[in-house]
């Protein structure tokens, strides 16, 4: 990854960090000490493992993809608050991805969708909460 690459996305993973402020004022940008055999969020301070990514276009795929590494990195850390995916677009709005627990209607079996909606209207929602 280039420098200009890893500078993008600290700088959208602080951004993400000063929105989340207005709900968990502890939140900041998680810093990437990989050294560390655990690792910690792009966003901390929150109730969430907040992976951020900030891409010319964001696809299914990168959503996807995100998900599981944060779900990787939290497991290696023994981490069990529930992943979060913020990402960006260029000249979009940031979007919240998460997973909602669901019932599918034709086997009644228990499953896990990723929903996506505005992070200002997710962050609304979390707002409302408390």
């Amino acid at each position: 990854m280039g420098a200009k690459s890893r500078t993008k996305g600290a700088s959208y993973e602080r951004e993400v960090a000063n929105k989340m402020k207005a709900i968990w004022p502890d939140a900041r940008r998680g810093g990437h000490d990989q050294a560390g055999p655990m690792g910690r969020p792009d966003v901390d301070g929150t109730p969430y493992w907040i992976e951020a990514k900030r891409y010319a276009r964001v696809l299914r795929s990168t959503i996807l993809a995100a998900h599981a590494q944060a779900d990787a990195a939290a497991n290696r850390a023994s981490d069990d608050r529930p992943t979060l995916v913020v990402t960006r677009s260029d000249r979009e709005q940031s979007q919240a991805h998460f997973r909602v627990a669901k019932v599918r209607p034709d086997t009644g079996n228990p499953i896990s969708v990723i929903v996506s909606m505005p992070l200002s209207e997710w962050l609304a929602a979390c707002e409302a909460k408390q």
